[in-house]
């Protein structure tokens, strides 16, 4: 496991004696799992984060590689 934490919030856990149980490897229960597979649309999903995540990655680019150009014709 990765620790992200500040030792200091660490720490202080640790003295609380407290136990905690992970539950991220533990999947929902099967009501909600078919719930969500009633009400989600998985490939509008698919569609709609695809597009935003290159969206979030193109946008950026090109305005570097404008900026860039720009850069690089003020300084011919």
């Amino acid at each position: 496991d990765i620790q992200t934490n500040p030792p200091a919030t660490n720490d202080a856990i640790a003295s609380m004696n407290a136990a905690y149980e992970r539950t991220v490897d533990k999947m929902p229960a099967d009501a909600v799992l078919a719930e969500i597979d009633e009400k989600v649309d998985d490939d509008a999903m698919e569609k709609t984060l695809m597009e935003e995540g290159l969206a979030k990655f193109a946008d950026p680019m090109k305005k570097l590689i404008a900026t860039v150009a720009e850069k690089r014709s003020a300084l011919i």
